[in-house]
């Protein structure tokens, strides 16, 4: 009996690839999701500190043009949040739907490899019934010899 030999291999071996490819494509989004919460955290951080200071400034006496540089600043930090989370909302998106092309990827690559197993499956029992077949015969005439 032939050895088996998949014809679909190669199409296979692609539907891995892809696979693959959407798995780390779908960890840089992952990855960048993360560095905007981080940044996004850091603002945040640098906002709370900005308006302390501010605070303490005006408890101590400051001058309008000290005062207004610190309301400007306060304000840029708050749009470059809101910028951020805008980017984070964008990127949550991305992500499911980098999240189902994956989905689909993989439920491609396990269908070649169901009918692989099949097909396989199917090979070794035909190989088992040639080969009982051939003892069969060799058996039969092994008897006529005899005989």
């Amino acid at each position: 009996m032939r050895r088996f030999r998949y014809r679909l291999e190669r199409v296979l071996q692609y539907r891995r690839f892809l696979e693959k490819k959407a798995m780390l494509q779908l960890a840089h989004l992952k990855q960048n999701y993360r560095a905007i919460e981080n940044r996004m955290g850091q603002l945040e951080m640098k906002r709370m500190q900005v308006a302390r200071q501010c605070q303490r400034e005006g408890i101590r006496g400051v001058d309008v043009a000290s005062y207004e540089t610190y309301q400007s600043y306060l304000q840029k930090l708050k749009l470059d949040w809101t910028a951020a989370a805008a980017e984070l909302e964008e990127k949550e998106a991305a992500i499911h739907n980098q999240e189902s092309v994956l989905e689909s990827e993989t439920i491609k690559r396990k269908a070649l490899e169901t009918h692989k197993e099949s097909r396989l499956r199917m090979h070794r029992e035909l190989a088992e019934k040639e080969e009982q077949k051939f003892l069969d015969e060799l058996i039969i005439r092994r008897q006529e010899v005899t005989v």
